[in-house]
């Protein structure tokens, strides 16, 4: 197992791994967009960027339902948009 840093690119290396489970993320929802994704949309981007230049064959993430649009009730329930 290997451990790597979201806010340092270069020990998001996939060379000499079989599989990568990215399960890490910022969850902090009242941060800035900005630092939202520069925590978590940017690092995973190149995270699996360099998983297919290493030809990884399986790559494992989880999320939230936060990814695809922002609640308007805390906390949400069945009846939120997302």
């Amino acid at each position: 197992m290997r451990k790597a840093d979201l806010l340092k690119p270069e020990t998001l290396t996939a060379k000499y791994v079989d599989v990568v489970v990215h399960l890490a993320a910022l969850i902090r929802f009242h941060d800035t967009w900005e630092r939202l994704y520069a925590h978590n949309g940017l690092p995973t981007q190149l995270n699996a960027k360099d998983a297919l230049h290493h030809n990884i064959q399986h790559f494992i993430y989880g999320s939230s339902t936060e990814t695809i649009g922002l609640v308007t009730t805390i906390p949400g329930d069945e009846a939120s948009l997302y």
